[in-house]
């Protein structure tokens, strides 16, 4: 296995490229362009990630706090990181036998490329976009976009393209060595000046901001993007595992799905490389019901659930390839919550929940809909509705402080309230095919009474799970099992419950660490919710004024998520057409009390 050269070989990272000529006073980076690392920024800097630490790791705690009040990197020449610090190397003579040329003399307050900087920098990052509790900011887009190679676009006034999320040129062009291009001092001064000239022009003119300007962290995520860049074959370090989450959750926080993907999954793919050499022993620890002992294995237990967690909740959203990690599932144990030290009690308590229910989760996709592998799906025990859901309602898995009962109104707090949407999504996952079989039987009769091939109603479960059905000779709602409709009624109280989990956490946007997949699937529950409420059958069970009301906060959400190039910002036109073909809703008219239309 080839490892990455020492950090001191890396260089450390450079400023703008090529610069501005100009220094920055009181905005986002420092006097050369650079983001600020001085002593004085680094008190805000720790409490951003303090904010940071009491937030996203709700779900996701770590072995270690990042210890981020005094950075390697930040203050006095030269950046000493634990993996710099005593690896000077004896350097090779050169192929004609002369001495190697001395490295240049490391410039103070810049980061070096190790991974270390990375972690300290994503954490940063993230820390800082948590304070952010506003709509999502988006990247900046051009009122009119210049062409591609215009010099403006070349020189970073503005980013080469609206769906660009990292800084424009002057942090992403950055040279990988850190120091300055032979060219730059060779440049003629007075075309350097003229090109300068012509893009202080454009600013002028325009007063487009950058990136960085609007994105809260960007400044500090452009830099530890670099670096991960730099160490993409590294498989032998948790810090890399470590860097790409909080990659993939920081994209997660402005909304995009995709990008956070690609983190978490080569997270995942680091960390299975990395775990293998103790896979024998984590199931061992699993097959015996044993609790971790070893602090190393307990961080490997953390950061598997974690990434398992963060994956999982992805691809429920979108059809993307999985990294492989699910397949060590049934050999891989709980982590020890006794040998955390640093974090709130309530925190190490959800925790389990939360994992519990991923689990659950996992079990109810392979028994209930068609598994890729039938034989391993005959591991689990669920064969029965009833039996899944008595699974979670009894609340046997979740410690005391968290347990509620199903007509709670929504938690007041983000642990509480991630664990109930979790549960209640659940819940929705295992009654949602009744209230399917009941929307397609109403369709049936609509649209085919009369006709001899009266659609039969298929069921979403594999043949081997006993649950009830539409037979396949019922003509009317009448005919309809009753255990059909009690489950149905059960499906939406479920939707209801999941989209209004976070309801309770007031008006700002909530900090989660999918915000994505949160939004999406409200929405796609509300699309139930309004089929059911246009039922012959269901509209009894959905209040009108309880969906109103879920319309509208759920509106409020989309539009505190959707930015400009965003996918929610679909969603929330569908959701704002849908409110008003439901209500006859003017969004124009605030003072008008809406009415219900006739329905056909």
């Amino acid at each position: 296995m080839v490892y990455p050269s020492p950090a001191v070989d890396w260089g450390q990272l450079g400023g703008l490229s090529p610069p501005d000529q100009v220094e920055y006073k009181g905005g986002i980076l420092a006097f050369d362009g650079s983001p600020d690392f001085s002593e004085s920024k680094l008190k805000l800097l720790d409490f951003w990630v303090r904010h940071f630490l009491d937030n996203l790791p709700a779900s996701h705690p770590r072995s270690t706090k990042p210890q981020t009040s005094k950075p390697m990197f930040a203050v006095g020449g030269g950046s000493q990181t634990p993996e710099a610090a005593g690896s000077k190397r004896k350097r090779s003579p050169g192929p004609d036998g002369s001495e190697p040329p001395t490295p240049a003399p490391q410039r103070a307050g810049r980061p070096d490329r190790s991974i270390h900087s990375a972690l300290v920098l994503t954490v940063l990052a993230l820390g800082k976009v948590c304070l952010h509790r506003d709509n999502v900011p988006d990247v900046v887009h051009p009122t009119d976009p210049l062409p591609h190679g215009s010099l403006a676009v070349r020189n970073g006034a503005i980013p080469p393209s609206p769906n660009q999320g990292s800084p424009p040129a002057n942090l992403s062009h950055s040279h990988s060595s850190g120091l300055p291009s032979p060219k730059e001092h060779d440049r003629n001064i007075h075309s350097r000046r003229s090109s300068i000239d012509g893009v202080r022009g454009f600013r002028s003119g325009v007063g487009l901001k950058k990136n960085y300007e609007t994105i809260p962290g960007l400044e500090y995520f452009a830099y530890a993007t670099d670096i991960l860049g730099n160490h993409l074959g590294a498989y032998n370090n948790m810090k890399n595992v470590y860097a790409n989450i909080f990659a993939g959750l920081y994209h997660g926080q402005l909304g995009r799905p995709m990008e956070s993907f690609a983190f978490i999954h080569k997270a995942s793919h680091k960390l299975q490389v990395i775990m293998r050499p103790s896979l024998d022993k984590m199931r061992r620890i699993k097959r015996n019901s044993e609790f971790i002992q070893d602090t190393k294995y307990n961080q490997l237990a953390l950061t598997f659930w974690t990434c398992l967690q963060l994956e999982s909740d992805l691809i429920a959203e979108m059809q993307l390839p999985p990294s492989g990690l699910l397949s060590y599932e049934d050999d891989m144990p709980h982590p020890n919550m006794s040998l955390l030290e640093g974090f709130n009690q309530r925190i190490l308590d959800s925790y389990p929940g939360q994992l519990y229910l991923r689990t659950h989760l996992n079990s109810i996709h392979r028994m209930f809909y068609a598994p890729e592998d039938p034989a391993k799906a005959g591991k689990d025990n669920f064969r029965n509705v009833g039996v899944v859901s008595d699974a979670v309602s009894g609340m046997h898995w979740v410690a005391p402080s968290f347990a509620f009962r199903e007509n709670d109104p929504p938690a007041g707090d983000i642990l509480a309230a991630r664990l109930r949407a979790k549960y209640w999504g659940a819940q929705v996952i295992t009654y949602r095919p009744f209230i399917r079989q009941i929307l397609q039987f109403s369709h049936s009769i609509k649209n085919h009474a009369s006709s001899p091939n009266f659609p039969t109603v298929s069921s979403e479960f594999r043949q081997d799970v006993m649950a009830p059905v539409i037979h396949p000779k019922a003509r009317t709602h009448s005919d309809i099992d009753p255990r059909v409709v009690e489950l149905a009624k059960k499906g939406i109280k479920a939707l209801i419950e999941s989209t209004r989990a976070f309801h309770g956490l007031g008006d700002r946007r909530p900090i989660i660490t999918n915000i994505f997949g949160t939004a999406h699937a409200q929405w796609g529950n509300l699309l139930v919710l309004s089929a059911a409420f246009r039922d012959p059958l269901l509209h009894t069970y959905v209040d009108e004024e309880l969906l109103r009301t879920l319309f509208h906060k759920t509106i409020q959400f989309l539009r505190q998520s959707a930015t400009a190039t965003s996918a929610l910002r679909n969603d929330l036109h569908i959701l704002e057409g849908l409110q008003r073909d439901l209500f006859s809703y003017d969004p124009a008219s605030p003072a008008t009390q809406p009415h219900l239309t006739e329905m056909t």
